[in-house]
């Protein structure tokens, strides 16, 4: 069931988007860097221009502040089948899927 709800809502997210009515945000994502003293590689999700944060400022990124909510955590594996689920639905759009949407989506 709720693998049907996300794929609805990346379906609706698609279809919106197409619509020119939803525009996605530039997104930064981070990921720890080997080990978290090392720091994060970062990437913004539309540009896609990456950075590297130190261990300082990566514990800031995570950590709440009245400024600043908490980061969300995903793994490696969850992203990876959020990214699948994003290809899956570019190939049942077929040419709906445009190049803008894939790159919103992180799939290309």
């Amino acid at each position: 069931m709720l693998r049907l709800r996300l794929s609805l809502s990346l379906f609706l997210l698609l279809a919106l988007n197409s619509c020119g009515t939803v525009q996605l945000p530039n997104t930064t994502s981070c990921a720890v860097a080997g080990v978290i003293s090392g720091g994060s590689d970062c990437v913004e999700v539309i540009t896609k221009k990456t950075s590297h944060i130190d261990y300082d400022a990566t514990i800031s990124f995570i950590e709440a502040r009245p400024d600043h909510a908490a980061a969300i955590f995903m793994s490696a594996e969850d992203y990876g089948r959020m990214k699948k689920a994003g290809d899956e639905a570019c190939r049942i759009l077929g040419r709906l899927c445009t190049l803008e949407m894939k790159r919103e989506l992180g799939i290309q």
